[in-house]
């Protein structure tokens, strides 16, 4: 979703109206949860800041959530409020996380964009130390390796 957006915003609205079709066949809190961050996409795609914070809070409000599905919610808009400036309810969303940063490689990845986008040097290099000993395989991208200098 989040790729075809980028690139066929029409064709992302139409998968969109497909997950909410989805949703209202065989209600499911995750699956709607899955169809706010849809449409939150979109809205980015479209430009549309205020609509995708409303689609991604609506996705974050949604009960009884098991951590996996907040991991992958977090994982859309935690980089966008970052990117966005909005520090603050970044970090807030991945302190709902909890432990998960210490056991997953991908909430740990995240913790190191929020450590690295407020300038936290040492939780930063905590985070990404962690992320190191998740990662197995997987190579973490080498900018989020640079802390920035003094601004």
């Amino acid at each position: 979703m989040r790729l075809q957006a980028g690139h066929d915003v029409a064709a992302a609205q139409r998968t969109a109206a497909a997950l909410g079709a989805f949703v209202q066949a065989a209600p499911s809190r995750a699956v709607a949860a899955y169809g706010h961050v849809a449409d939150a996409l979109v809205a980015i795609a479209r430009g549309d800041a205020e609509a995708a914070r409303a689609a991604f809070e609506a996705a974050q409000a949604t009960p009884d959530l098991v951590p996996w599905d907040r991991l992958r919610i977090a994982e859309c808009y935690v980089p966008w409020l970052i990117e966005h400036g909005d520090t603050d309810r970044a970090a807030e969303i991945v302190g709902l996380l909890g432990d998960v940063t210490y056991r997953n490689y991908d909430a740990a990845v995240l913790e190191v964009r929020l450590y690295l986008a407020t300038r936290q040097h040492a939780a930063w290099q905590a985070a990404l130390d962690r992320a190191d000993a998740l990662a197995a395989e997987r190579t973490i991208d080498p900018a989020l390796r640079e802390f920035p200098g003094p601004r």
